[in-house]
């Protein structure tokens, strides 16, 4: 025969290990910061949490990358300023040319193909995290934590001839008649033009790429507070509820405590002790 006190017992103890099971999960969510650690805890909101997560590591990555961008602009823009600027000494060099005798000119002459050498040192030395700007396909970036091209910009530095009008790597000026100097002024011109526009391009996809950088920010501190609303543990809360689990927890002890001794009394009862 199970006495009463035995039943109480038993529901006693289920109890317990109940509450003490409610803890642990109060003080996994309290230390964690997180409401939600697994699917069973919930399961919708679980995949939200997933699906959210996957968004704003995607969303570090493209700022990171397109962070990258804005900088390797600015790195570009320096030294297609620096190629500018030498265009148009080379240009003023040409033209002190037109009225130098020989032995000057042979001077203009090795000092305009010094700077058109520095020119192709600039464009071939450019680099960012050891790799060329100057490329001849220009430089993709994936701005974007999807795979569509919308994600993608792609900034057009290639210095290649078909691009800028002159081979820096094999140019050279020359200044032995007057035509030849002409020649020089008008390709330094041009060569001016191309660089220009090449800055001015530059430039626009900077502004671009920050204007999704301000974008991209705004998108990760929504998809962030929408993703804490339904993770992050309210402390508060939370310690209220892992309070009125540890006052539970004392009574319950305290009527297992009750019940047990009230089972012994009444099996000192049927024993005659």
């Amino acid at each position: 025969m199970i006495t009463v006190g035995a039943k109480q017992t038993v529901s006693y103890t289920n109890r317990i290990n109940d509450i003490v099971s409610q803890k642990a999960e109060s003080m996994l969510r309290l230390s964690s910061g997180y409401k939600v650690t697994s699917a069973a805890d919930d399961a919708g909101n679980w995949q939200t949490i997933m699906d959210s997560t996957c968004e704003l590591k995607g969303l570090e990555v493209a700022n990171k990358n397109t962070q990258a961008a804005v900088e390797i602009g600015y790195i570009a823009d320096d030294a297609l300023n620096a190629m500018l600027d030498s265009a148009y000494v080379v240009m003023d060099i040409a033209n002190q040319a037109l009225s130098a005798d020989e032995k000057e000119k042979a001077v203009l002459e090795e000092r305009a193909n010094a700077i058109i050498s520095q020119m192709n040192t600039i464009k071939n030395d450019t680099k960012y995290n050891d790799n060329a700007i100057f490329t001849e396909n220009g430089i993709t970036f994936q701005v974007g934590y999807e795979s569509d091209e919308n994600s993608k910009i792609t900034v057009n530095t290639s210095l290649s001839s078909s691009e800028i009008g002159v081979d820096l790597e094999t140019y050279e000026v020359d200044f032995s008649d007057e035509a030849k100097i002409k020649e020089v002024m008008q390709q330094m011109e041009d060569l001016g033009y191309s660089l220009s526009n090449k800055i001015t391009e530059v430039a626009s996809k900077g502004s671009v790429l920050r204007d999704r950088i301000s974008i991209q920010e705004n998108t990760y501190a929504k998809v962030a507070d929408a993703r804490a609303s339904k993770i992050e543990t309210n402390v508060a809360q939370e310690l209220l509820n892992y309070v009125k689990l540890g006052i539970s927890e004392s009574a319950t002890n305290a009527l297992l405590q009750s019940a047990s001794q009230l089972n012994g009394q009444l099996v000192t009862r049927i024993i005659g002790f």
